[in-house]
């Protein structure tokens, strides 16, 4: 079993892109708005680095520890936490340019959660919104007619676009921004996050299993957690108490899928459970945009099914886990021809970029073996096509509307999964 690890998160991005940014000398009793002012300001120096090039990058060095300005510890984390920012502002535009893409505005709000002072130390946690605007120039490769098709319904649909069209990203991530105040103002200790631009860190980005040691190609519930739901819609409630057809062909709505997930991005679905508390709502929110009767009203299955929406445990395995997710979608682990996918390439960036372009539709999956060690970490589902047409995807925790579908680590393993255009249920 692959057990979550608890405050693991690393430091993150954020807010609105501008001109010089300074380090604001404060009084020496801070307030509370001094604290989010000064969080804001840290964030800001941290957004604008992303858009910058390395020559610019001064404001957020400003926000380091030196030697001297807190204790030994403080100035240790401070100055690994400008660092990691420093680099991964490096990483991102590497990244970028590898796609022939121009990133124009990096723009991030701070939803405040939380804010503690305690004498010149302040703490603000919250969750950073950052909304992206980019275009790529990366001209892409003849195309099979079957995706040649697609691709012109989604741009009808307004679901891809075409190089030099903007296409506005969103990621968010809660935060945990740990300050102190010196003579030269404010100063970072450590920014805690899950990082959207670098996954492959996050060794508690787990999505979770039911109990220690269970098979987790079974279904097996596992204890209660504190990921309760709201109160789910009737046309929820019916559905859970049907019993599952003994023989159903249905086609696959890709285009429903695709809204549901759009729409519930960042603003998740309280009808059902949020995994989020027990390692992660990765594949707890691909499972609802195919089964939800709102979305592609994929049928239940005792394999696969979201319980009686009430816990994350009472959910099936396959509905909330990813590597038994995927192996149920292309493999059902029974033996069943209730198979809903095939996996069509599997392997780094560079190996599955063009069966992407090519092979790829809107409401397909990707999952993400972040570091290459052979068990998959997370999920995504394909929502549009960027002007290459590789596809864009939306993903739960850290939250992505409308990626790439390749936003994270280098280290990472992609599995593509092709979905039936019609699945006939035994």
């Amino acid at each position: 079993m692959k057990v979550p690890k608890r405050n693991a998160l690393i430091p993150l991005l954020i807010l609105t892109v501008g001109g010089p940014i300074s380090v604001v000398s404060t009084p020496a009793h801070a307030s509370q708005a001094d604290a989010v002012a000064a969080a804001q300001g840290y964030l800001q120096a941290v957004d604008g680095q992303l858009v910058s090039s390395p020559e610019t990058q001064t404001a957020i060095s400003a926000y380091a520890l030196d030697a001297g300005e807190s204790s030994s510890s403080d100035t240790s984390a401070s100055q690994a936490a400008v660092a990691y920012e420093l680099g991964k502002s490096a990483q991102f535009r590497d990244w970028a340019a590898s796609h022939s893409d121009t990133y124009t505005s990096v723009d991030s709000t701070l939803t405040v959660g939380a804010v503690t002072v305690s004498g010149s130390r302040a703490t603000v946690t919250g969750e950073v919104v950052t909304t992206m605007l980019w275009s790529t120039s990366a001209l892409t490769e003849t195309l099979p007619p079957e995706k040649e098709a697609d691709v012109a319904a989604a741009r009808a649909a307004g679901r891809a676009f075409s190089p030099g069209e903007t296409v506005t990203s969103e990621v968010a991530s809660e935060h945990q921004i740990t300050m102190v105040q010196t003579s030269r103002g404010w100063k970072i200790v450590s920014d805690l996050y899950v990082d959207p631009f670098n996954e492959e860190l996050a060794a508690d980005h787990v999505t979770p299993r039911s109990a220690p040691g269970a098979s987790d190609d079974i279904d097996v519930s596992g204890p209660a957690d504190a990921a309760t739901a709201g109160t789910p819609a009737p046309d929820l409630v019916a559905k859970v108490d049907a019993a599952a057809p003994t023989a159903y062909r249905f086609s696959y709505n890709r285009g429903k899928a695709a809204d549901y997930a759009d729409k519930y991005a960042r603003r998740y679905n309280r009808s059902y459970p949020n995994c989020n508390p027990v390692g992660g709502d990765c594949a707890n929110f691909v499972s609802q945009a195919l089964w939800d009767p709102w979305a592609a009203n994929f049928p239940s299955q005792r394999y696969w099914h979201p319980g009686r929406l009430t816990t994350c445990g009472a959910t099936a395995t396959a509905w909330r886990y990813t590597p038994a997710q995927h192996r149920f979608f292309t493999n059902h682990p029974r033996g069943s021809a209730y198979n809903f996918a095939s996996l069509g390439k599997k392997g780094s960036r560079s190996y599955t970029r063009s069966y992407n372009i090519r092979s790829m539709f809107i409401g397909d999956v990707i999952f993400y073996d972040w570091t290459s060690n052979g068990e998959i970490d997370h999920v995504a589902i394909a929502v549009g096509y960027a002007g290459d047409n590789s596809t864009l995807i939306d993903a739960h925790n850290a939250n992505r509307y409308r990626t790439r579908w390749d936003f994270g680590g280098s280290r990472t393993t992609y599995y593509h999964d092709r979905f039936k255009n019609t699945i006939l249920v035994p």
